[in-house]
């Protein structure tokens, strides 16, 4: 779990040195015809006194079909790039973001489509395309044995408490960094009542992986107690620690800075604005100005792709 803890130490990091962020919001018109806008955002300096470089952090769109601005407002650096398309073309993404060497670890692919007439599907694919934590791939042994420990006596062999450990890694890496309600900011600014409701939510989320999991194996009964322990053993109590911001250290170390070969935080907020009436959506309904809105880190994707989805009709 070291990789994981250490997102909170990363986001705290990338809080003092002036992160950059990104809004990427998708207009629909009546017809299913779109507009995307993205606008990437950065301060001009960070507390150190660098200066904010947006092309490090992003492959920034432009070329054919792009409308771009480069501008300074205030104390931010401010990109933005819009294009639009006609009913039935494929949405373009234009959000693309690196590592420090260059390669591209994160893209989106989006579509609009007619499922009905007048009705119509938002999709949003987020994937990562670096490498998976190793602490994910292989969990530490000693981890292993807790968690089959925590089970039922011959319940399950190695690879399978392999399979639930990583089920649950998940599980506790999308509470903290969303989409719909990352937990880091509230660990960063109230962490007592930020680290309660993490585990709370977490213990949740683990009594439905042992249900999806094991079924009726499993009596309904002490699911509770043993999502408890899980919770105990992913070792959560120490992002409460990671959540104070800490100077930055050495690339790559424990409260440093991203390393050559991973990205930045970068927070990401995805708004999906219609026409009509919003049938149904996986993310935050702003049914009085007709949006819906996604809010979470790049990073979230870094185990399992992040998809956002939403229907909705063409008429009020």
């Amino acid at each position: 779990m070291r990789s994981l803890l250490l997102s909170i130490a990363c986001i705290s990091v990338a809080l003092l040195c002036g992160c950059a962020d990104v809004v990427v919001t998708t207009q629909v018109g009546p017809d299913g015809s779109w507009t995307r806008r993205l606008e990437f955002r950065m301060d001009v300096k960070n507390p150190m006194g660098e200066e904010g470089n947006l092309g490090k952090i992003f492959d920034l769109p432009g070329g054919e079909g792009w409308t771009v601005k480069d501008a300074v407002d205030g104390k931010k650096k401010i990109f933005t790039a819009e294009r639009s398309g006609k009913a039935g073309d494929a949405v373009v993404s234009g959000l693309l973001i690196k590592t420090k060497k260059g390669a591209v670890v994160l893209s989106t692919d989006a579509s609009v489509r007619e499922i009905a007439p007048g009705r119509f599907e938002y999709r949003e694919v987020i994937k990562w395309k670096g490498k998976k934590p190793k602490d994910y791939l292989q969990p530490n042994p000693v981890q292993v044995a807790a968690a089959k420990s925590a089970l039922p006596p011959g319940l399950a062999d190695d690879a399978k408490i392999i399979e639930f450990i990583q089920a649950a890694q998940r599980k506790f890496l999308r509470r903290l960094l969303g989409p719909c309600d990352p937990m880091v900011p509230q660990l960063l600014m109230h962490p007592r009542l930020g680290m309660r409701r993490l585990k709370k939510m977490l213990a949740e989320d683990i009594i439905l992986v042992l249900k999806d999991m094991f079924g009726d194996r499993i009596e309904e009964k002490l699911r509770a107690g043993i999502s408890k322990k899980i919770v105990d053993l992913l070792e959560i109590e120490k992002t409460e620690e990671k959540a104070q911001p800490k100077s930055p250290g050495t690339p790559g170390e424990e409260g440093g800075a991203a390393s050559e070969d991973e990205a930045e935080f970068v927070p990401l907020t995805f708004t999906l604005k219609v026409p009509g009436k919003i049938v149904a959506a996986d993310g935050e309904i702003d049914r009085a100005n007709g949006e819906v809105v996604w809010d979470f880190y790049a990073q979230s994707a870094e185990l399992e792709d992040v998809i956002l989805t939403a229907t909705f009709e063409s008429k009020p």
